[in-house]
């Protein structure tokens, strides 16, 4: 999947920026958000919906917060930019 200068590799479970051949270093659940929030190409996700995408019904939601944190530091690293408003996400 590629959206502007991030390329998923959804096989490998890898995002790359721009051209370069090195990964961006993401733990399991911070992949799973990024490919969620990537495939709502650019509409906001609320957090009950990434629960369900990325967590299951027994998922807690402050490690969700925290990886979207944490997520956040290393797309804006990347170059990219993570908006939230109230509990809604997306990247653009």
């Amino acid at each position: 999947i590629i959206r502007g200068n991030l390329t998923l590799d959804t096989t490998n479970h890898k995002a790359y920026y721009a051209s370069t051949h090195s990964a961006i270093s993401l733990s399991r659940l911070e992949y799973s958000l990024l490919e969620a929030l990537v495939k709502a190409d650019g509409q906001f996700v609320n957090t009950s919906e990434l629960v369900k995408l990325v967590g299951g019904p027994f998922f807690e939601q402050q490690a969700l917060k925290n990886a979207l944190y944490t997520l956040d530091k290393k797309l804006t690293r990347a170059g990219l930019i993570m908006t939230q408003r109230g509990s809604n996400y997306r990247i653009r």
